[in-house]
């Protein structure tokens, strides 16, 4: 699960931000105060994103049934993304050593750096996501 963790952190652009990108806001920004979710809009474009932390969650996630008023600590966030992984039915695969989660569309929701993603952001490849993940397992 870590390697999958790693490989979803990378894909963010947070992998090699300070503190493994736990207190990155969207744009590489970053923040001290993980008490909440800081529920900053950075723009980009004619909108913005509220995408914060290692793993990029937006407010309305993190809020929504996900994790409530939980604070935005290192392990909460490994909680989050593997509450979203758990959510898309992928965790059996992940742990298989089946690749295959990594184009699935819901893995694409919540994470606009992957296939089939809904938003028109750039996003990495199977086979490239797919290479960085078995690199991480090593």
């Amino acid at each position: 699960m870590r390697a999958a963790l790693d490989t979803i952190a990378w894909a963010e652009g947070t992998y090699h931000k300070p503190n493994s990108g736990y207190n990155t806001l969207f744009g590489g920004g970053q923040i001290s105060d993980l008490s909440k979710h800081p529920n900053i809009c950075v723009r980009f474009g004619k909108t913005c994103s509220t995408a914060f932390g290692r793993y990029q969650g937006l407010n309305n996630t993190w809020f929504g049934n996900i994790m409530g008023n939980a604070a935005v600590t290192p392990d909460n966030q490994d909680r989050f993304a593997v509450k979203l992984l758990r959510a898309c039915g992928v965790v059996d695969d992940i742990l298989a050593g089946d690749s295959s989660w990594i184009s699935t569309g819901c893995v694409g929701l919540p994470w606009a750096s992957f296939p089939v993603n809904p938003y028109g952001q750039p996003q990495k490849s199977s086979g490239v996501l797919t290479a960085r993940w078995k690199a991480f397992m090593k």
